[in-house]
């Protein structure tokens, strides 16, 4: 039986590398840092591929908030540098 690593609850760590596109290290990395949640068990890794879509999700809003800051900086920047002409 072949396991679809797109609905699977559990993924081992080189399934949860080829689903989230990152490293082993990164991967790991995540995990100490409690950005996804894994465990060891018999000496292998096993991640909840739930907190791997939540931790992608989590980074995209963190995205579009950032973009929206530089917009409404821009906005404003515009508007100051904007020269005044003057009426002779």
């Amino acid at each position: 039986m072949i396991k679809d690593i797109n609905t699977a609850k559990w993924l081992d760590l080189q399934e949860a590398c080829l689903y989230s596109c990152l490293s082993e290290n990164t991967l790991k990395g995540l995990i100490k840092a409690g950005h996804i949640y894994g465990k060891l068990v018999g000496g292998k890794w096993i991640i909840d591929r739930q907190t791997i879509d939540d931790y992608y999700d989590a980074e995209r809003a963190i995205e579009r908030i950032q973009l929206e800051k530089v917009k409404i900086a821009r906005g404003r920047r515009r508007k100051i540098d904007k020269p005044k002409l003057r009426m002779l």
